[in-house]
């Protein structure tokens, strides 16, 4: 009885660490994204800037 009690303990444990670990590699790369240092018209899209009204500016 106490060998049954102590293996399903052990199995929670393993399992927690597991899905702990699983959550800290899936959070992982989000440290390490880069973001473009100059805006090209597709980023500057995706900030909400329109890059056709830089054109007509710097014309």
């Amino acid at each position: 009885m106490v060998s049954r009690t102590l293996l399903v303990a052990l199995l929670v444990i393993v399992a927690a660490f597991f899905v702990l670990l699983t959550r800290w590699i899936v959070r992982l790369p989000h440290r390490y994204e880069r973001h473009p240092r100059a805006l090209n018209p597709w980023s500057a899209l995706d900030s909400g800037i329109d890059p056709s009204d830089s054109e007509k500016s710097s014309t």
